[in-house]
């Protein structure tokens, strides 16, 4: 598991994402948001959908528009001669969907999406307080077996 910044659990201040619910892919590549988070997102129907970066991270990010515009910000501070800002940004946004989710709730995903999380028809849907994810099931329950003695290690450092 990278390293954890405090500003991936500190958010912006706008809705906090928590808990794992069972998602199914339909034949158009969407899946529904659970209504409890769209309510909190009202009006604001768009979401940001990028590949997970780093090690182990075969899931998708999901960044409500003023959290994801919180992130920018800190990168938009960097210098243009920066070269793990300009590395940063060009795999951050050139691989970052914008969606606005239909009236029943559903986000279409993407082919590249869907290969980079390895989702076929089920998933989970995983809140991290300040985001949340989407992973194929195996792959989450192979990535919470294998960190979750570095989990309770980090809960004095960030809780």
């Amino acid at each position: 598991m990278a390293d954890m910044d405090l500003g991936d659990l500190v958010s912006s201040g706008g809705p906090i994402f928590t808990g794992v619910t069972k998602a199914s892919l339909d034949a158009k590549n969407r899946f529904t948001v659970p209504s409890r988070w769209r309510d909190s997102l009202n009006p604001n129907k768009t979401l940001y959908v990028m590949p997970g970066i780093g090690e182990g991270e075969h899931c998708l990010w999901i960044y409500p528009q003023q959290e994801l515009q919180f992130k920018i910000a800190k990168l938009r501070q960097a210098s243009m001669a920066d070269t793990g800002a300009k590395v940063l940004a060009r795999i951050f946004a050139g691989g970052t969907v914008e969606c606005e989710w239909d009236t029943q709730g559903r986000l279409r995903l993407t082919d590249f999406l869907l290969e980079h999380a390895r989702l076929e028809k089920e998933a989970l849907i995983v809140g991290t307080f300040s985001r949340f994810e989407l992973w194929e099931p195996n792959l989450y329950k192979q990535y919470r077996e294998e960190n979750q003695d570095l989990a309770v290690e980090q809960l004095g450092k960030y809780l």
